[in-house]
């Protein structure tokens, strides 16, 4: 199964999200697919169906907008709420991460999984692998180490 990196949805058009003081963030000029693993499609199962419940329950007075995460009428999420929500959550487990955080974990993560940087730029939407390399390149410096073992055994063999 594929999921289609869209905010919210699964399938549909981008939405431009502007923050306080007019700053926007502009839809990104195509629609990607990213693969998900099964722990995440099954994560995603279980919220679409009980969101299903909820909208049966709400009756007319839910907004169906096809949204996977949407606000309890099903319209789109607050993100001020949300970020609020992360921060309490994050207090009570005792941990400081900003929610921006999720997505420079998830980078550095498949960086030193060795992971081809074509489809981490398409993962997480940067503009070029260039960006990529040159925002995160520098946060595993353990991979030159990777490196030099891999033309040692390509020279040896």
């Amino acid at each position: 199964m594929r999921g289609t990196r869209t905010p919210g949805r699964l399938g549909g058009p981008w939405r431009i999200r502007c923050k306080g003081g007019g700053r926007c963030i502009p839809p990104l000029p195509y629609n990607s697919l990213i693969h998900l693993y099964a722990g995440t499609i099954a994560v995603l199962r279980s919220h679409l169906a009980k969101q299903a419940e909820h909208r049966l329950a709400l009756g007319p007075a839910f907004q169906d907008r096809g949204m996977v995460f949407s606000s309890p009428t099903g319209g789109l999420l607050n993100l001020d709420r949300l970020t609020k929500t992360w921060v309490r959550l994050c207090k009570e487990a005792g941990v400081k991460y900003r929610l921006h955080d999720l997505r420079h974990f998830h980078v550095t993560v498949l960086i030193e999984a060795g992971a081809h940087v074509k489809t981490i730029q398409s993962r997480v939407g940067h503009a070029s692998p260039g960006f990529t390399l040159a925002r995160y390149g520098h946060l595993s410096p353990g991979l030159d180490a990777a490196a030099v073992e891999a033309i040692a055994q390509a020279m040896s063999g």
